[in-house]
């Protein structure tokens, strides 16, 4: 066997072997991406919410200014309701005039009112 048949064969098998490896990391990252997305749609919301079902708001604290968060306290049985739907995530609700924060909510501070 000549050396120029030898260098061939072993560039062949080094080719190989790199185009081996990167079927294999093409077949890891389309694994991590599935198991992503299945986490990440374990937390979405599959309801479609309509405008002028009621909800109740779930607010952190630290969204909004001393004075709105008495009000919301006081008002936090109350049920608001949805005027327009922005996207598929985020909804404006009806909320009093006297509260000085944003109007528009994520589906992820809202729960379903329900009446009995």
């Amino acid at each position: 066997m000549s050396l120029h048949s030898k260098i061939f064969d072993s560039c062949e098998s080094f080719a190989c072997k790199i185009h081996n490896f990167h079927v294999g990391i093409i077949k890891h990252i389309q694994t991590s991406k599935e198991q992503y997305k299945f986490r990440v749609d374990l937390h979405k919301y599959h309801d479609a919410l309509h405008v002028g079902d009621y909800f109740i708001i779930l607010i952190k604290l630290e969204q909004c200014p001393l004075k709105t968060r008495h009000q919301l306290q006081v008002n936090s049985a109350k049920s608001f309701k949805v005027l327009q739907t922005i996207k598929s995530n985020s909804y404006a609700i009806k909320l009093p005039l006297n509260f000085d924060i944003n109007s528009i909510f994520y589906m992820k501070d809202l729960v379903i009112y329900k009446t009995q």
